[in-house]
């Protein structure tokens, strides 16, 4: 006698069989549930979602005069220790397998924040992004993924077990794995769908940017790229360092007249250090973090330059705060001037006895007479500020 699909035996249905040998429980209820584990490829805790057998409903007189203690009851070979103790099912005098035990694999997906990817369907789909999961997936069953990227953005690299696979993706965004009879990681990474990304700049002339790609500043001499490379207790001021090769998430200072740049994507290889924090989130901000104090670029009661954070201030993503050890500040500082570091090409230029009174622009170009445009200038060695 047997029982298919999810067995619901209730009061007395198989009562007084006399001479029932043997009854199988021929499938199960796979269910699921979540367990915080330690994820060693992410090296943090996360939650992982597992399934198991859950067992037949039974009602305690079901089996009443059946002398089941002499009967043999087959179950999946997973669920026998749940089974067993049950009180009813107990009754059995045997418990056994049906045959081999399920074999289930685990299924690691990683994906970036600029697209999703969704693993099964309807009430038990999963959705991944910006994050790195783990499933439990049974021999032989295929992995079916949707993968869909934001708006802006397109489907870059798809690697399983390293292997690249993007060319197995098909136009709907699926990717399906077959006849899985191992372990399974899964990288998928969005990519920007352009080969360049815009900036502005306005009338102060200076703003700082963070973009999620690494840009190349090298040839744009309209607007240049400065990180914070140093900071000087003694003058108060920080040293801007031009980079040209910004790696992914570096908050950058940019310098140049008002309006809107198209900066080409690079390739990021250039090891930054550098005090300034780039945010590709809207990110609230207090005065102080941790031993470090913040600092916001403003046109404020000294000029441009970094100032004191409110607490609570909210800073929006693409842009960039500065962050000092708490340590190495004068007391209650409230603001923070910057000079050019002498290397870059955007040196403070210096007049001539001649020249002396001559305006320059951000990109170091001399200004014929005194500018009418609103913007930051260079003027004697001097940062001013043209409303």
């Amino acid at each position: 006698m047997g029982s298919e699909g999810y067995a619901d035996i209730r009061s007395k249905a198989f009562a007084n069989c006399s001479n029932l040998e043997e009854f199988n429980i021929n499938s199960y209820v796979r269910h699921e549930w979540t367990e915080t584990e330690w994820n060693p490829w992410s090296e943090e805790y996360e939650e992982v979602t597992k399934y198991g057998e859950e067992i037949a409903y039974v009602e305690s007189d079901a089996f009443e005069n059946s002398f089941v203690e002499y009967a043999t009851l087959h179950v999946p070979e997973a669920a026998i220790g749940l089974y067993k103790a049950n009180a009813t099912w107990n009754q059995f005098g045997t418990i056994t397998s049906l045959g081999s035990a399920s074999t289930y694999y685990k299924f690691f997906v990683d994906v970036n924040a600029k697209g999703q990817v969704v693993y099964g369907e309807g009430e038990f789909a999963k959705t991944i992004t910006g994050a790195s999961q783990t499933f439990d997936v049974k021999e032989q069953e295929d992995i079916v993924l949707t993968l869909t990227a934001y708006e802006g953005y397109k489907l870059g690299a798809v690697t399983v077990n390293g292997v690249d696979k993007t060319a197995a993706v098909t136009s709907d965004g699926v990717l399906t794995i077959t006849d899985v009879n191992g372990n399974q990681t899964v990288n998928v990474e969005f990519v920007l769908d352009s080969n360049s990304v815009s900036v502005t700049i306005g009338e102060l002339g200076a703003a700082t940017f963070c973009c999620e790609e690494a840009l190349d500043f090298s040839g744009t001499e309209e607007v240049k790229a400065y990180i914070v490379s140093a900071f000087h207790p003694a003058t108060g001021k920080v040293t801007l360092t031009r980079i040209t090769d910004v790696p992914a998430g570096t908050g950058i200072v940019l310098l140049g007249n008002a309006g809107t740049y198209d900066i080409p994507l690079g390739t990021g290889e250039t090891y930054v250090v550098n005090m300034l924090v780039g945010v590709t989130a809207d990110k609230v901000l207090n005065k102080t973090e941790g031993a470090n104090s913040n600092f916001i670029l403003a046109n404020g009661e000294n000029g441009v330059g970094f100032y004191a954070v409110k607490d609570g201030s909210t800073l929006a993503a693409g842009k960039a705060y500065l962050s000092l050890p708490t340590a190495v500040l004068p007391s209650s500082a409230q603001s923070i001037g910057f000079r050019f570091d002498d290397a870059t090409n955007i040196a403070s230029p210096q007049p001539s006895p001649e020249g002396k009174g001559d305006w320059y622009d951000m990109s170091g170009r001399r200004v014929n007479g005194a500018p009418t445009a609103p913007g930051l200038y260079i003027k004697d060695g001097r940062k001013v500020i043209v409303k």
